[in-house]
C-alpha cells in the first residue's frame, strides 16, 4: 500500500505539471487568461476539430471521475463519523452485500442537491476548494502531532518537513486570495474560519457526541431506526 499511495501520487504530479507544460507551450498567457476552456483551446490549435472533441471527452471523463471519488470518499467519511457517534448512527450501515453504505451515499447527494439548487457553480467551486483546503490544511497539522505528541506508531511514514511545507502552502492558498478575490470568498473564509473557532473547543471537550447521542426525540427516533436495520438483515 505505500508504495502503491507513492507511485500513484508521483504520477499524478508528473501528469499535472506535463498538461500545464502543454498549455503553456501551445497557448500564450495572455491568450490563457481569457480562455474559459484552455484544454478544448490546445486541442483545436494543436489537432484541430478532432482534438478540441477528444481532449473535451478526456476532460469530462476526467470529471465524472473525480465527482465518483469525492462521492465514495465523502461517504465513507460520513460512515465514519457516524461510527464514532459523531452523526446519527443510521449513516454507518452498509448493505451487506456490496458493502455500500447507501445512507451516507444519500445524505451526500442530498446536500449536494441542495447547494447546487441554491448558488451559482463559480461559488460552490470556490466555496469547495476553500473548505476541502481548510480539511487538507487541519490533516497535515494532525501529522507532527499524532508522531510527537500522541505517539502514534504508523506503518508508513514520511518525513515530517513533507506536512510541514504543506500546511505552510495550504495556509498561502486559504489566505491569499482574501485579498485578492471577489467579496464571497472574504465572507466565506471569515464564516469558515469561525465555525473552526468556535467548533474546537466543542469537539475538544467531547459536547458534540453528547448532543448527537443524548436523550432527544431525534436520537430516540435515529436509535429505533437503526434496531430495525440490524433486525432486517440487508444492512450490516
Amino acid at each position: 500500500m505505500p508504495i502503491a499511495i507513492t507511485v500513484a501520487c508521483v504520477l499524478a504530479m508528473a501528469l499535472y505539471v506535463l498538461c500545464n507544460v502543454a498549455y503553456l507551450t501551445i497557448l500564450p498567457v495572455d491568450v490563457m487568461k481569457t480562455s474559459s476552456a484552455v484544454a478544448k483551446d490546445v486541442g483545436r490549435i494543436a489537432l484541430g476539430r478532432p482534438g478540441e472533441v477528444i481532449i473535451t471527452i478526456c476532460v469530462i471523463a476526467s470529471c465524472l471521475a473525480t465527482i465518483t471519488a469525492l462521492a465514495i470518499c465523502n461517504s465513507r467519511l460520513i460512515q465514519k463519523a457516524a461510527g464514532e457517534g459523531l452523526v446519527p448512527q443510521v449513516f454507518r450501515f452498509s448493505l451487506r452485500r456490496t458493502s455500500t453504505p447507501v445512507f451516507a451515499v444519500l445524505l451526500h447527494f442530498v446536500l449536494c442537491s441542495i447547494f447546487a439548487m441554491i448558488t451559482s457553480v463559480e461559488i460552490l467551486m470556490t466555496l469547495g476548494v476553500l473548505v476541502s483546503w481548510t480539511f487538507y490544511m487541519l490533516c497535515f497539522l494532525s501529522l507532527p502531532i499524532l508522531r510527537y505528541r500522541k505517539r502514534v506508531e504508523s506503518k508508513f511514514r514520511v518525513p515530517v518537513f513533507i506536512p510541514i511545507f504543506l500546511l505552510l502552502f495550504s495556509v498561502l492558498l486559504l489566505v491569499s486570495p482574501v485579498t485578492t478575490s471577489a467579496g464571497y470568498y472574504r465572507i466565506s473564509f471569515i464564516t469558515t474560519a469561525s465555525l473552526f473557532l468556535l467548533l474546537l473547543p466543542i469537539s475538544y471537550f467531547s459536547t458534540l457526541p453528547t448532543l448527537v447521542n443524548g436523550d432527544n426525540f431525534l436520537v430516540r427516533a435515529s436509535v429505533d431506526l437503526t434496531a430495525r436495520l440490524e433486525e432486517s438483515g440487508i444492512f450490516t
